[in-house]
């Protein structure tokens, strides 16, 4: 059921099981895995189904050490930014959960492994019809083309696959309008997350609409579902009983923000190899078993942890005059 936070009447209290706070790829994935459970579930919506310019100027900001188009790289209504993403998949690796001591990155508290059965279901719902990522034997074998003979153990092959890419808010809109146990608000905003007076059980969540009524959602479990950077507002955000925001007592909210690399400038690279190599590269239209993939280069996990370099990946683009 879906429900205009608008037409809520002013200062009213909403009790539920859980709430989720965001109804993008998380939000709406999660609603749906809560569907037909015994719980009361609320998912919480800042927009309509709708790109509206009021609500997503909520977007809008300051940014620091990294220019981010705040307002411009995200979508804030029902389906979040699944509505204009272009459906680039890919697991973190294992790698990544290490850490780097020499950056000053500390390790996850739990390795890949614990992901991986989230995974297979995460490409579910994406619609990816694989999870086969880094399988280079089972590529060729499907393609028939090769990957590149690379000179050394640094640089090595691996693989994005390619969502539809799949718009939650539309594909799965129906699903979680039946779900007899989950309300959707539209159009309510969460202004902050209070906790208890000692900071160590939450106690409501404060909402607020355009039309400039506000409820409270009193929530048994709340989980946040907006995304790295508007989860991490919210928790700096919601400061009244713990100075500095919700969970930041080491001041690390919102640290390690991780975007793809924009060089200044051009950059231009030439690649000589064999045509018939190049379509592993490059593209990445379902034409390998209805999966849609690329190939791409990434730096080894010794070639990381030797140097104390970050992850990235580098694509290939043909060239058009």
């Amino acid at each position: 059921m879906f429900i205009d936070g608008r037409t809520i009447a002013d200062q009213s209290i909403i009790e539920t099981d859980i709430a989720i706070i965001g109804a993008g790829a998380a939000g709406i994935t999660l609603a749906r895995a809560l569907a037909g459970m015994r719980w009361r579930v609320v998912l919480l919506e800042s927009g309509s189904f709708d790109l509206d310019d009021a609500t997503q100027a909520l977007y809008e900001g300051e940014s620091g050490a990294v220019d981010y188009p705040l307002a411009e790289s995200r979508l804030r209504y029902f389906g979040g930014t699944t509505n204009h993403w272009g459906g680039w998949c890919r697991p973190l690796a294992p790698i990544d959960f290490e850490g780097r001591p020499a950056l000053g990155i500390p390790a996850w508290p739990f390795g890949r492994s614990e992901l991986d059965p989230y995974y297979r279901r995460a490409a579910d719902a994406c619609q990816l019809n694989s999870a086969d990522f880094d399988d280079i034997a089972a590529w060729q074998a499907r393609t028939g083309k090769p990957a590149l003979d690379l000179p050394d153990d640094d640089i090595v092959t691996r693989f994005f696959l390619y969502s539809p890419p799949t718009r939650f808010g539309e594909t799965y809109r129906g699903e979680v309008d039946k779900a007899p146990n989950v309300t959707t608000y539209l159009n309510s905003i969460v202004l902050e997350i209070l906790p208890n007076p000692e900071a160590s059980k939450l106690a409501r969540l404060a909402v607020a609409t355009l039309g400039g009524n506000r409820f409270e959602i009193r929530p048994r479990i709340c989980i946040l579902a907006t995304g790295g950077i508007e989860n991490a507002r919210l928790l700096l955000a919601s400061d009244s009983v713990q100075s500095g925001g919700l969970g930041n007592g080491r001041g690390l909210v919102g640290r390690y923000f991780m975007e793809h690399v924009t060089p200044p400038g051009q950059v231009a690279a030439i690649a000589a190899a064999d045509e018939t190599l190049m379509p592993f590269y490059y593209v990445h239209t379902p034409n390998v078993g209805n999966v849609a993939m690329r190939a791409v280069f990434m730096p080894s996990d010794d070639y990381l942890r030797r140097t104390n370099r970050l992850g990235a990946s580098l694509s290939i683009y043909e060239a058009h005059a």
